[in-house]
C-alpha cells in the first residue's frame, strides 16, 4: 500500500492534505502529551493516519495506536514502522485490553464523534494504571460552533466547558482543563554569534512553555472563553509533574504558516481580480445581448405589425371572396332559371308551330 493513499475525508487529519494551521492544532496536543509518555505504556485512541501514535512512541516504553477503520490502520502500519509501536483495530467504547494496562491514554477529538461517550470514558478509566493519565480533547461548543454559527456534520454531541468537566469528573478524581486555540506569533532570539553559551537557536518546531502563574488572576471563565478546543488531563491520583501547570506553545520558526496564509491571500486576491475581470466581461456580454434582444424585439414588433396587416388583408379578401361567391351563385341560379324558361318555351305548341313555318330555328 502506498503510504500517501489515505483519502482526506474532511474530518480525519492527513498531514499531506492539511494546511499548516490544522497541523499545529493536531501536532500540538501530541507534543503536549509527550511529557506523560516517556518510558510509559501508551494507548492512542482513534489513531487515524498514525502520526500521533508515532510521535508518542519516540520516547515511550511501547505505544499502541487503535482505530476502528481498517484502511487507516493498514496505512499507518505501512507508513510508521518502529519496534515499540503497534496498530490494532478496536472501538473506544469497548477496548480490547485488560484493566490497568496503560500509563497514558490519549483520545484527541474523539468523544464528540461517539454516541456512547460515557462508555468511552469508563473504558479509558478501566485500562489506565492507578497513576495513569488520560488526555482527552474536544471542541469548545461555545467557540467552535455557537460563535461561528457552524455545525460539524461529523459530530454527534459537543460540550460546553462546564458540561465537559462534569462528565469527566464522573470517571476521574482529578481533572485539569487546558484551552487551545491557533494564534500567530513572533520570535526574538540571539543570533549565533551573540548567543550565550548553551543558548538554544530555534530550528524547525519549537515547543515553548511559559509559567501559567503569570495569569492566575484571570477568572476561569475568561481563561476558556476564547478556547477553540479543550484538552483535559485526567487521573485518579494527583498529577505529580508540574508540567501541566504551564502554558504550552507550538511555534513554527520557519515561517511556513504565515507564508502559507499570505500565499493563500495572494491567491484569493488573484481569484478576486480574475472574477472581477470575468464579471466585467459578463457585463459586456449582457449589454451586447440586451442590445441584440432590443433589436430582435424591434424586428419582432415589425413582423407582428406586418402579420397583422396581412391578417387584415386576408380577412378583406376572404370577405370579397365570399361576396363574389354569393354573386356567382346568384348568377348561376338566374342562368338555370332562364334555361328552364327557354326549355319550357321550346316545348310549347306555339314554338313548334312557328318552327314548322320556318320562323324560328
Amino acid at each position: 500500500m502506498d503510504r500517501n493513499d489515505l483519502p482526506f475525508t474532511g474530518e480525519r487529519y492527513v498531514p499531506e492534505c492539511m494546511d499548516e494551521g490544522m497541523r499545529y492544532e493536531h501536532w500540538h496536543r501530541y507534543r503536549l502529551a509527550e511529557q506523560f509518555s516517556r518510558g510509559r505504556r501508551v494507548l492512542d485512541l482513534a489513531s487515524g493516519e498514525g502520526y500521533g501514535s508515532f510521535l508518542l512512541s519516540e520516547n515511550a516504553n511501547f505505544a499502541v495506536g487503535m482505530d476502528c477503520d481498517r484502511q487507516s490502520l493498514e496505512h499507518a502500519a505501512a507508513k510508521y514502522r518502529r519496534g515499540l509501536l503497534a496498530f490494532t483495530q478496536g472501538r473506544a467504547e469497548s477496548l480490547p485490553f485488560r484493566e490497568a494496562t496503560f500509563d497514558l491514554v490519549t483520545a484527541f477529538e474523539v468523544i464528540e464523534h461517539l454516541e456512547p461517550q460515557e462508555a468511552m470514558l469508563a473504558e479509558i478509566a478501566r485500562v489506565l494504571r492507578p497513576y495513569g493519565v488520560g488526555m482527552i480533547s474536544t471542541p469548545n461548543k461555545k467557540v467552535y460552533s455557537d460563535d461561528r454559527d457552524y455545525a460539524n456534520p461529523y459530530h454527534v454531541r459537543e460540550f460546553y466547558v462546564p458540561q465537559f468537566r462534569t462528565l469527566l469528573q464522573r470517571y476521574f478524581k482529578h481533572v485539569r482543563l487546558l484551552g487551545q486555540r491557533l494564534a500567530a506569533g513572533s520570535l526574538i532570539w540571539p543570533l549565533s554569534s551573540e548567543a550565550q553559551p548553551g543558548a538554544a537557536t530555534p530550528v524547525g518546531l519549537l515547543h515553548a512553555k511559559t509559567p501559567a502563574r503569570e495569569s492566575q488572576s484571570i477568572k476561569e471563565e475568561a481563561a476558556y472563553a476564547d478556547a477553540m478546543y479543550v484538552v483535559a488531563i485526567c487521573s485518579q491520583t494527583p498529577i505529580s509533574t508540574s508540567a501541566n501547570f504551564y502554558v504550552s506553545g507550538l511555534m513554527e520558526t520557519e515561517g511556513r504558516y504565515l507564508e502559507e496564509k499570505e500565499g493563500r491571500i495572494r491567491g484569493l486576491q488573484r481569484e478576486v481580480a480574475s472574477m472581477a475581470q470575468w464579471g466585467r466581461q459578463l457585463d459586456d456580454e449582457i449589454r451586447q445581448k440586451e442590445e441584440l434582444i432590443r433589436k430582435w424585439q424591434g424586428e419582432v414588433a415589425a413582423l407582428s405589425a406586418a402579420c397583422q396587416e396581412k391578417d387584415a388583408l386576408i380577412v378583406r379578401q376572404q370577405r370579397q371572396f365570399e361576396e363574389r361567391t354569393q354573386w356567382a351563385l346568384q348568377l348561376d341560379a338566374a342562368c338555370r332559371d332562364k334555361d328552364a324558361a327557354l326549355a319550357a318555351i321550346r316545348r310549347s305548341l306555339a314554338y313548334r308551330a312557328l318552327r314548322k313555318l320556318g320562323a324560328l330555328p
